[in-house]
């Protein structure tokens, strides 16, 4: 990798719909632009109201000199916890766009106690809602309730 890519991680727990706790392993992969690029943004001041829909007519360009990635791995539930391969998961996930992303205008804003700080918040809003980082979570607690309470009413 890149000796200017840095790499922070946040190793947590959490506990599941099925009362079991899991591991899980955030990753935050900052990458500085060799160039700075520019990032188009909608002109709030140009925007016009359809329905519940925006139409935007003008754009504006944001200089970009660096960016964040964040991507995360969760134990299965069947699998033994191995934070090395944990760790290769989550930041192979950041870096593929499956997670998370924040561009920044200036490189200094992405910093290792900024990263930190965003690493926490992330790891607790995971732990209130973890179908935020984990497709189809809510209909596998569906699932689980329902089988759950099947067996209960037998």
């Amino acid at each position: 990798m890149n000796k200017n890519i840095k790499t922070e991680f946040k190793i947590d727990k959490f506990v599941d719909y099925a009362g079991i706790e899991r591991e899980f392993i955030l990753a935050a992969v900052s990458v500085p632009l060799p160039l700075k690029a520019d990032v188009y943004v909608p002109d709030p001041e140009s925007y016009v109201k359809y329905g519940d829909n925006f139409a935007y007519f003008d754009d504006y360009a944001v200089p970009t000199e660096k960016y964040l990635l964040i991507g995360i791995s969760v134990r299965n539930v069947e699998d033994k916890y191995d934070e090395e391969i944990g760790k290769r998961i989550a930041v192979g996930k950041a870096l593929k766009g499956k997670g998370k992303q924040i561009y920044a205008s200036h490189a200094g804003l992405i910093n290792t106690k900024m990263v930190q700080a965003l690493l926490e918040q992330e790891a607790e809003y995971f732990k209130r809602d973890p179908q935020s980082y984990i497709a189809g979570y809510r209909n596998a607690e569906k699932r689980w309730k329902e089988k759950r309470g099947q067996l209960l009413d037998a």
